[in-house]
């Protein structure tokens, strides 16, 4: 038995020379004020920009970002629920990124 949330498991998918462009959505809306990010490696975080409405966040990470990370790094995309007094944050997705270049 585990208890806790459990991320979604997906590679990150990387190729050289383009920019790494995802949209993941949600069935329903999130909370205004909701945030998502992503933690690759110990790069500075990758912000997602989230429609709450929509239930969707979009990410855009210029290739001059992305293009140094190697294959088999580790990442993991976090959500922060505003919640009250404190937020709430949890992991949605994690496992490695693979390159389709090299």
């Amino acid at each position: 038995m585990a208890l806790g949330y459990e991320p979604n498991k997906s590679k990150l998918l990387l190729s050289t020379g383009a920019d790494w462009v995802c949209t993941l959505d949600i069935d329903g809306e999130w909370p205004e004020g909701t945030t998502c990010w992503v933690q690759v490696g110990d790069l500075p975080q990758w912000d997602g920009a989230v429609d709450a409405t929509e239930g969707i966040v979009a990410f855009k990470v210029e290739a001059e970002v992305t293009d140094p990370v190697k294959n088999g790094t580790p990442y993991t995309i976090y959500v922060r629920y505003p919640t009250t007094p404190e937020t709430t944050e949890y992991a949605w997705f994690e496992d490695i990124v693979k390159r389709t270049r090299r």
